[in-house]
């Protein structure tokens, strides 16, 4: 997978597609959340987002994908529904940097507008 489709593949929640792409070293940056650091906390969170997203129907879009040598900014939507009613939507912008095409830090911004 090239690096730009490893990064809307992780933007889009499917986590499995992009485990062989995560540097053991990776940090994830969840600006006003948290800081995963290291390949188990980051993979055992995508795990418990992946379960999250298995109780609800998610629709997600890219709105565009800007690249250069070592980054990927992956900017897009999440709309999430249960009973088809909308009971979230998110804004984000994600920043990815790449080393020999492995993920070593993931910079995401999240805005709830509901």
């Amino acid at each position: 997978m090239s690096n730009s489709s490893v990064a809307e593949s992780f933007s889009t929640g499917h986590f499995d597609k992009c485990n062989a792409y995560l540097d053991q070293d990776i940090e994830w940056h969840i600006v006003g959340d948290t800081t995963l650091k290291g390949y188990e906390e980051v993979a055992n969170y995508c795990t418990q987002v992946s379960h999250y997203f298995e109780t609800v129907t998610t629709q997600f879009e890219i709105h565009d994908t800007i690249k250069s040598v070592h980054q990927i900014v992956v900017i897009g939507t999440g709309y999430f529904y249960k009973e088809d009613i909308q009971i979230n939507k998110i804004d984000a912008c994600d920043i990815y940097t790449f080393r020999e095409d492995k993920i070593i830090k993931i910079q995401s911004y999240c805005i709830e507008n509901k």
